[in-house]
């Protein structure tokens, strides 16, 4: 979804941003999350598994630049890299026929989400898996779905939505390799976040500043979500699976850690450090 978002947003016609712009603007933003945050996480698991030792500010950095701490932080690195080709996308979606953007989601759909779930399926390697980067489709698409939203059926998006829903449900039920089906490269997964973000521009939205206000908080939700997490499962030994009604407590839980990290985040941009550079 974000990356469908930032497709929207930065691949309009009417959009004209620099090269250098992408570079030193935007992706700085990015690599300033990476350090802000990801050291202070990347050492936090370290001395989680290995304790306090000398090397621990050497080895947190280490583990930054191999993408080897805080899981959730992946998000950044592909955002980096999509602004890093973003002018080439942009110059391809400004010239680009309909048809010819049909043609290129379609590829990517078939060779980074159809392709690499047969071959998760049948633990057969393919050479074509998975070689175009599958966030490219996602940004790409969330373009073409904001230039096209008039022609949406909603009550076609709802049943996309619920059929996909159950279907993983299913799945999972059955155990019916549940994993291969709900990567973020699964078809599964392109079908279900096309369907809700096609739902949501669909709609028109009158009174946008409690949603403006909202906006402004979730990427520093994103950032210090995993922090509560750790600090409740790990220290406090606290799960959901503690707890017999293990489905509703797994919500009450997500509300809660949903709660406390917008809470955080309104706290982190009265910084003005943070705020101008970070968030």
């Amino acid at each position: 979804m974000f990356f469908m978002i930032t497709g929207m947003l930065f691949l309009r016609k009417e959009m004209h941003i620099e090269a250098k712009d992408y570079f030193f603007k935007y992706m700085r933003r990015g690599l300033m999350a990476l350090l802000t945050f990801g050291i202070p996480y990347a050492a936090l698991k370290i001395v989680m598994t290995q304790g306090l030792n000398i090397s621990l500010l050497s080895k947190s950095v280490l583990a930054v630049v191999s993408d080897s701490g805080f899981g959730h932080l992946w998000y950044l690195y592909v955002l980096i890299a999509i602004y890093w080709i973003m002018p080439v996308l942009k110059n391809f979606s400004d010239k680009a026929t309909d048809d010819e953007m049909k043609l290129v989601l379609i590829m990517l759909f078939v060779f980074d989400f159809c392709t690499p779930l047969l071959s998760r399926l049948f633990d057969y390697r393919v050479a074509f898996c998975g070689q175009i980067l599958y966030p490219t489709f996602y940004v790409l698409m969330g373009h073409w779905l904001y230039e096209n939203r008039q022609g949406f059926d909603v009550r076609n998006l709802c049943l996309a939505i619920v059929f996909c829903v159950l279907l993983i449900l299913g799945i999972n039920v059955f155990d019916f390799k549940s994993e291969a089906w709900v990567q973020y490269d699964s078809p599964i997964i392109a079908v279900l976040a096309v369907s809700i973000f096609g739902l949501f521009i669909t709609r028109e939205w009158k009174d946008i500043r409690f949603l403006w206000t909202v906006d402004r908080l979730c990427f520093g939700a994103y950032l210090i979500h995993p922090l509560f997490i750790q600090f409740t499962y790990r220290f406090l030994k606290v799960t959901p699976i503690n707890f017999s009604l293990y489905p509703v407590v797994t919500v009450l839980f997500a509300m809660f850690f949903i709660g406390l990290s917008f809470a955080a985040s309104w706290i982190m941009r009265k910084n003005e450090f943070l705020r101008k550079y970070v968030l």
